[in-house]
């Protein structure tokens, strides 16, 4: 009896709309923080969202774009399943070979965010005679 794991040569192991999918929602969880930049002072000032750059083509991002970090989780896990699911059921990837591939995918982008973040607190620290923006 054959197995009832789809085969590769069948069905697409890329989904080009759903990686473009979760390219709109995390631009979406840019644009929701984008108002985040934007002080008076040291103070958070009332935003205008409507003065936000490009606001009239992207009002929806602005507006909502908290939404989706769900939407972009559950693709995630989505691919995730679909590139994997097979291996680890024929026991071709194991759990430490699966977390491996995750760690070393991830890894490089989390350690260049915080060398940025190290850097802009220098700077901080520099130009404000301060690390951070909220003074007491």
């Amino acid at each position: 009896m054959k197995s009832p794991v789809l085969e590769p040569a069948i069905y697409s192991r890329h989904f080009y709309s759903l990686d473009v999918l979760r390219g709109v929602a995390a631009l979406g969880i840019v644009f929701w923080h984008w108002s985040h930049f934007f002080y008076v002072g040291t103070k958070v000032g009332e935003i205008d969202v409507q003065r936000e750059p490009l606001y009239f083509l992207f009002k929806p991002l602005y507006l909502e774009g908290w939404r989706a970090v769900e939407l972009f989780f559950c693709l995630s896990g989505f691919i995730f399943f679909w590139l994997y699911a097979e291996r680890i059921a024929t026991r071709r990837t194991s759990l430490k070979e699966f977390v491996v591939l995750r760690f070393s995918r991830l890894y490089p982008l989390h350690f260049l965010t915080l060398l940025l973040v190290a850097v802009g607190q220098l700077v901080m620290l520099k130009c404000f005679g301060c690390g951070c923006l909220f003074r007491r």
